[in-house]
């Protein structure tokens, strides 16, 4: 795990966590890539984005450990003032691809949900929405394809012993509990569970970049049960079946066979 990540982890996915790690960065048109002006820093009140000396102080420590010493001399911030962390931190941006690549996909997550302290019904389950967009079907593919015991539970699903009573106990709450719908919708809900999807060439642009899925993204969002990640996940094998079969019957035929006509 990059040492960005295991520190966004760590402090909830929040915004201030971004706000620490990224002093220092540039966005593409040569800014700070921490500008309170746009989205998403301009959703949340100043002062809660207003750091700490013992908070750069800190990221000054976690930032030279990550470097793996090529900054030079280890800094002693311990007595540093605000303004001494912050240059220091301005000096020595992060530079390690992954790690840049990683901040700048979970500001735009940020961006995409409105701002991780402005998304709307977060945490009030009374009033989650259901699920849209790719960020937690993405998670729920992960939650899948990500641990050989789902993976296991899954390719066995079918595998039941003979008997009128595993029949009849099929659908009983205990049941339930042991299946592969059980273990995907505890992993999707867990916080704690952070997978990053990895890119390849020639993708669709939307997966051109890392994308970070938090629990934090997804939070203002129905949890999910048994049912839901069942029938999610059926939907989208069911697309995706459809997909191929489209595929196949295009220009290239059945995946480029030929069916001879019978004379």
């Amino acid at each position: 795990m990059l040492f960005a990540e295991l520190f966004y982890t760590r402090q909830q996915c929040s915004l201030r966590s971004l706000a620490i790690m990224c002093q220092g960065l540039l966005d593409d048109a040569g800014g700070p890539l921490v500008n309170t002006s746009v989205q998403p820093w301009n959703q949340v009140k100043p002062n809660k984005l207003k750091l700490t000396a013992k908070e750069l102080r800190d990221e000054v420590t976690r930032r030279h450990l990550a470097s793996e010493n090529v900054l030079g001399i280890p800094p002693r911030p311990n007595a540093w003032t605000v303004a001494r962390a912050q240059e220091w931190l301005n000096d020595n941006p992060i530079t390690i691809a992954g790690e840049v690549a990683f901040l700048k996909a979970a500001i735009r997550q940020h961006v995409d949900t409105g701002g991780a302290e402005g998304v709307p019904g977060a945490g009030a389950a009374g009033a989650r929405a259901n699920w849209h967009g790719k960020y937690p079907h993405l998670r729920l593919i992960h939650a899948m394809v990500d641990h050989d015991n789902i993976k296991r539970a899954y390719i066995t699903r079918g595998h039941l012993p003979s008997g009128r009573m595993t029949v009849e106990n099929r659908n009983t709450q205990a049941t339930k509990d042991k299946s592969v719908w059980k273990l995907l919708a505890d992993k999707w809900n867990d916080p704690l569970y952070f997978p990053v999807t990895s890119v390849k060439e020639n993708t669709h642009s939307d997966f051109s970049r890392p994308i970070a899925l938090s629990f934090e993204i997804v939070s203002h969002m129905q949890p999910a049960t048994v049912e839901k990640v069942q029938e999610k996940w059926s939907s989208m094998v069911l697309a995706l079946n459809r997909v191929i079969q489209k595929w196949e019957r295009s220009g290239q035929g059945y995946g480029g066979q030929v069916e001879e006509e019978e004379k």
